[in-house]
């Protein structure tokens, strides 16, 4: 049998198992092209929420949330259970794409051919905790990332319309925080401005 059903054209659970699985590693490469061209590194001194998530992680996980979802609609046949397990499939091989490269750039030295392969974007994909811990927690962020977006596939319209434009809102506001706050700086209105955004960022309260 073909990897999709010959009448109705869905696709069977072997083969939506083996585009999970190579979506995975599709969006993982995305992820480390990201990363050795240099890109994580720059946008990383910028918060979207202060201290807490950078610019830089944002473009790092956007291809596992992306995934995820598309894994979720491209299931939306099957149980919620079922697009959630693809989803999570494809973020775990992605992580493990990240985390393999994490452990391998800090035991070897890459910078002779990658230029970007720097301690300082180990830092940052190790989030700071060491190159073994940060391995294992970036994998599992990878994971819950693309369950994340495999989910929020599988809610209903109305709902998963809210939750996207809030998403998109935190990271467009968080990008835009510098020119918005300069904009509320001044008069009574910058209480406000002062409780929304941080010196780098939005604040966590806000």
């Amino acid at each position: 049998m073909s990897s999709n059903n010959s009448s109705t054209g869905t696709p069977t659970p072997s083969g939506t198992w083996q585009s999970a699985l190579k979506s995975g590693l599709l969006y993982g490469g995305v992820a480390l092209f990201i990363a050795l061209v240099g890109l994580v590194g720059v946008f990383s001194k910028r918060d979207i929420i202060y201290n807490v998530f950078s610019m830089g992680q944002a473009l790092l996980l956007a291809g596992s949330f992306i995934g995820g979802y598309l894994m979720g609609r491209k299931t939306e046949e099957r149980s919620v259970i079922s697009s959630v397990l693809h989803g999570t499939s494809l973020g775990l091989v992605a992580g493990l794409v990240m985390a393999g490269y994490l452990v391998l750039a800090s035991n070897v030295n890459l910078r002779n051919i990658l230029v970007n392969s720097s301690p300082d974007l180990l830092n940052v994909l190790s989030f700071s905790l060491g190159y073994s811990s940060g391995a294992i927690v970036l994998a599992l962020i990878f994971t819950a990332i693309a369950t994340v977006g495999s989910l929020i596939s599988r809610t209903t319209p109305v709902l998963r319309k809210a939750l996207i434009t809030g998403i998109v809102s935190v990271l467009v506001l968080g990008i835009l925080a510098d020119f918005i706050s300069t904009l509320l700086a001044k008069g009574f209105i910058k209480p406000v401005s002062d409780f929304f955004f941080a010196r780098s960022g939005l604040s966590l309260a806000g």
